[in-house]
């Protein structure tokens, strides 16, 4: 019973000092913002920032290691080797769907990271660690590796051009929509 309060904790701290970090960086910009800052916004001590972040940057991409987990457990529950693009697609498709009342929030840190060079660093990471995620998955459902990372590659297209358009485009077109319509264009482009 304490455990589960212990991690309770740690999950609403961290995301207390997530929500803080984003609030100062939109109306400040990422690099006016110091950790000290971050941490008096979240009342909480810089160790403390720096023991659930590895660094400012990492403030900004909170919830990715849940956004992989979760992509990772939907691809476990497909067939990846029957329509590797259909399951790559719909797995999408749950992540859209998890962030869909969110737009507004996703547009402001689309902006932040448009503005810093380090932030756009730090998402080309990511994007290639969400590929290592998906490559595992197919690899483990018996995909050979060169098809599992041609497959991870093109899901990361497709996740990142249906993004943009969401977050670029006519707000009532959902994410889930246009995820469904990258994935078809790009299947329409491959025949």
């Amino acid at each position: 019973m304490a455990s589960g309060l212990r991690a309770l904790k740690r999950t609403r701290t961290r995301l207390a000092i997530a929500d803080s970090a984003l609030r100062l960086f939109i109306d400040h910009g990422f690099e006016a913002v110091s950790v000290a800052q971050v941490a008096s916004a979240a009342g909480v001590s810089e160790r403390t920032v720096f023991r659930y972040f590895v660094d400012k940057e990492d403030l900004l991409f909170a919830e990715d290691d849940s956004f992989r987990g979760l992509l990772a457990q939907e691809l476990a529950t497909k067939h990846l080797t029957d329509d590797p693009i259909a399951a790559m697609r719909d797995a999408t498709i749950t992540v859209a769907r998890s962030v869909e009342d969110r737009r507004e929030e996703l547009i402001e840190r689309w902006r932040l990271v448009r503005s810093s060079p380090a932030l756009q660093a730090r998402e080309r990471a990511r994007h290639r660690q969400y590929e290592e995620t998906i490559c595992s998955a197919f690899v483990e459902a018996g995909v050979a590796e060169p098809a599992a990372r041609l497959t991870a590659r093109f899901g990361m297209i497709g996740y990142a051009e249906s993004l943009q358009r969401w977050l670029e485009g006519d707000p009532e077109i959902t994410f889930q929509k246009h995820v469904e319509l990258t994935y078809a264009e790009m299947r329409q482009l491959m025949s």
